[in-house]
């Protein structure tokens, strides 16, 4: 992302798309280490135009550019109607349907125990295949589910808060994932 721009004024720099990130690499990373393939099914990507260190962040103009990436699972005789569809859409605010939480079962339970699947309800916000709003031709199901631990409380089994993303029970499921 270099210097943001920092010579153009605030419009050019907005129209500038020459020096984005390559949104397939941040999906598709290659050059993995271990030479796997690698999918992001969920993830923000964000840049920030560093502040002078004397400047307060939030008292001084300042350059961002960010990417949100969510995977829904369509059914493959849906999909035509779906990319139509979705082409016409404008994706902005948060009407989709969204990750699943799976912090109510240990992690090592994920997704294959009784404890993990009684959360996968409507109750706990497991909605399964919905049709999302705008019209939408397709029922979708979340691709992914969301792992969160925080070190408050009475638990003391981990020191600092952390979260992770992790395939949704339908990809599990199917690619008998252990």
């Amino acid at each position: 992302m270099g210097d943001f721009g920092g010579a153009l004024d605030h419009e050019a720099w907005i129209k500038k798309c020459e020096d984005l990130p390559s949104v397939p690499l941040l999906i598709a990373p290659d050059g993995m280490h271990d030479g796997a393939n690698w999918l992001n099914l969920c993830g923000y990507f964000s840049w920030k135009q560093p502040v002078a260190v004397d400047r307060d962040p939030d008292n001084c103009d300042r350059r961002e550019a960010w990417f949100t990436c969510q995977s829904y699972l369509i059914r493959r005789n849906e999909v035509p109607a779906f990319m139509s569809w979705a082409e016409t859409v404008d994706f902005w605010g948060s009407w989709m349907p969204e990750q699943l939480d799976a912090s109510q079962a240990f992690l090592g339970e994920h997704h294959w125990s009784p404890a993990a699947r009684y959360f996968q309800r409507p109750y706990y916000g497991d909605n399964g295949w919905v049709k999302p709003k705008e019209e939408c031709p397709a029922q979708v199901r979340v691709a992914t589910m969301e792992y969160r631990k925080e070190s408050t409380g009475f638990d003391c089994s981990v020191d600092e808060n952390f979260s992770v993303h992790l395939p949704g029970p339908e990809l599990m499921d199917g690619l008998k994932f252990r």
